[in-house]
């Protein structure tokens, strides 16, 4: 987000009470009701090859969609993306462009002007219909337990939000939510399937915890200790945002990895090369989700190194619904289900794809089988 310090603390205060622990329990139906559709049109495609990337993108903005502007995008059920998913992947490209012009002062007028038209087109057209998502939302009379009703309720006494606010907050939800939850599970699935040993153990796990898929909730999925380290291991692997948002060395300067740097100088930290790096992590470009397991921490694991959420105050607001969404879906499609690659030479790092703020996934084709012995 591109607002100024004393805004975003305004900004995150006023919707901190939508992502408390109180309201992830209230909000726990919503999402495990479009696990649910995943589940069945999985269940649909038995002994079939489908692209598991395009589900799990269905199924992110359809969660998204649905907390945030009161209103799904229904692309699970209609089986194809909503128009608005459609300019969002414009909008993240165009995006990075202009963040990427606007540290070129006095350039960027210049710079600007030979963005393709069609890139800004996209991205007022995401805008506007961003905009009428959120005000018909607003204008809504309902008690459900989503975004918006919860911030409402305290957003006079934490310091406000109006108008265009609105807007901007609750887009940057639906698309920065949903694309990286959908990146996420993609990239894990990819990862399972490329090391068999890994999915595995993961189905031992969870087969041997259920009795049946009913009992995969929210709630249940909380402490499987093989399953937290796969989605840790994920995230570690190949983290959804590349680069984690820019800091400001305050005045005066400071020390940044054991080197001075000068007041007013923009710092990142790429998430990918540091997670890669193996001064960080033993084998680090291994899918070993072992590593996170409690049993076989190693020294030479540097896991405060590891931050898939940020840290500080602009760590994510989200991250405890965004961790319960993932340990959610990859239970439940384990449990019900044996995946495998369609083509066994469809095999890739997933740093070998381009990268544009978020990630531009290639399709992840699998064959869909019955789980033995479960269905």
């Amino acid at each position: 987000m591109s607002y100024d310090e004393a805004k975003h603390a305004r900004f995150r205060r006023v919707f901190a009470n939508a992502f408390s622990d109180k309201n992830l329990k209230e909000q726990a139906y919503i999402v495990e009701a479009y696990v649910d559709l995943l589940i069945a049109r999985l269940q649909e495609s038995v002994r079939q090859t489908v692209d598991l990337e395009q589900l799990l993108e269905c199924l992110a903005f359809d969660i998204g969609s649905d907390l945030s502007f009161g209103d799904s995008f229904n692309s699970l059920k209609d089986g194809k993306m909503h128009p608005w998913v459609e300019v969002a992947k414009g909008f993240g490209k165009g995006l990075a462009l202009v963040a990427s012009i606007n540290q070129y002062p006095p350039m960027d007028r210049l710079l600007r002007s030979i963005i393709p038209k069609k890139v800004m087109e996209k991205m007022k057209n995401h805008a506007m219909m961003s905009s009428a998502m959120a005000q018909k939302r607003l204008a809504m009379d309902t008690d459900r337990p989503d975004f918006v009703t919860l911030t409402k309720k305290h957003a006079d006494a934490k310091g406000g939000i109006g108008g265009k606010e609105w807007d901007i907050n609750l887009m940057i939800m639906v698309f920065a939510g949903s694309e990286t939850l959908a990146s996420s599970l993609t990239a894990i699935f990819r990862e399972l399937l490329q090391s068999p040993g890994t999915i595995q153990r993961l189905s031992t796990e969870i087969r041997s915890t259920f009795a049946s898929e009913e009992d995969i909730t929210i709630a249940s999925t909380t402490h499987l200790e093989y399953l937290n380290a796969v989605v840790n291991e994920g995230l570690r692997l190949d983290p959804p945002p590349v680069v984690t948002p820019p800091r400001v060395v305050p005045e005066g300067g400071d020390m940044v990895c054991n080197r001075f740097v000068p007041g007013g100088t923009y710092v990142a930290y790429n998430q990918f090369s540091g997670n890669r790096q193996a001064y960080n992590f033993h084998l680090p470009n291994t899918f070993l989700p072992e590593r996170f397991l409690p049993s076989h921490r190693s020294k030479m694991d540097d896991m405060a190194s590891f931050q898939p959420f940020n840290t500080g105050r602009h760590q994510c607001i989200g991250l405890k619904l965004a961790n319960s969404e993932m340990r959610l879906v990859i239970a439940r499609i384990v449990y019900s289900f044996d995946l495998r690659l369609s083509d066994e030479k469809d095999r890739f790092d997933w740093g070998e794809q381009a990268t544009y703020i978020t990630w531009e996934k290639r399709p992840l084709k699998v064959v869909v089988s019955e789980a033995k012995g479960v269905l």
